[in-house]
């Protein structure tokens, strides 16, 4: 009986070590998995030799996964991606025009923590490989195009808590889109460009591992093409300059599956 009793004792004892344990990596590392609706506008500004124009999508919709994966505490891995929803623009040469967006990204981070409590704040290194396809209905003569653009970025962050259930993300980005292909043909030579980015995300705990999350990002970019473009119906040395607004919520959840 008492043998049956410490066995018992013991058993219950290692349970809660391990929920502990896994309670620890949980909030620490945070694995995760999170799916939701994003939103977003688009301002565009383009000027050719002798020609421009400047257009705006109010709301840009879609669908964004965001996936989590920490080997180490110090190091990790995160992948996401947007499918974008159709939207139309009106009166743009006499025509509507239907645009999509579609992204993709894969980023390395490197994470430092200041203590070895679980809600402990840290800082970020991080390096993301992004790439983007804009679907364009097709137009005569072209002004929005159909393209493929694929941006390294490189940029710092800080994670930390504003309550025990509420914790944050923020990052500042820089990039240079080094390849551009655009439909039917390119705007002449990318000569210069460069992308700068702000994100953040907030995540509040509705239990151990589900969570509500909100993120925002907002970006400005920058494109001069020189020599003959086909925008406009054929003009030289074209520039476009963007700048996105990005938010969306999703529902989280955390994960410690790689331990």
């Amino acid at each position: 009986m008492y043998r049956r009793l410490i066995v018992s004792i013991l058993s219950w004892i290692a349970v809660a070590q391990a929920q502990e344990i896994t309670d620890f990596r949980v909030e620490r590392l945070k694995h995760g998995v999170s799916v939701g609706p994003s939103f977003s506008t688009l301002n565009t500004d383009v000027t050719g030799d002798g020609a421009s124009t400047r257009y705006r999508f109010d709301l840009l919709g879609g669908v964004k996964t965001v996936v989590d994966l920490w080997p180490h505490e110090s190091y990790g891995i995160q992948l996401s991606g947007v499918v974008g929803l159709p939207a139309q623009l009106d009166k743009m040469l006499n025509q509507s025009i239907t645009f999509s967006r579609h992204s993709a990204a894969a980023t390395f981070m490197y994470r430092q923590f200041f203590s070895q409590r679980s809600r402990s704040s840290a800082w970020f290194l991080r390096s993301v490989m992004k790439l983007q396809y804009d679907d364009v209905q097709a137009q005569s003569p072209p002004v929005i195009v159909s393209r493929s653009l694929v941006t390294p970025l490189a940029g710092v962050g800080f994670e930390g808590y504003i309550a025990d259930r509420l914790w944050y993300r923020t990052f500042f980005d820089y990039g240079y889109p080094f390849f551009m292909r655009e439909e039917p043909a390119d705007s002449g030579r990318l000569d210069n460009a460069f992308e700068l980015q702000a994100s953040l995300v907030m995540a509040y705990s509705i239990s151990q591992r589900f969570s509500l999350a909100l993120d925002a990002s907002f970006s400005k970019s920058h494109f001069a093409h020189r020599g003959e473009a086909t925008r406009f119906g054929g003009v030289r040395d074209v520039t476009a300059d963007e700048m996105t607004i990005e938010a969306g919520f999703s529902i989280r959840y955390a994960s410690d599956l790689l331990h």
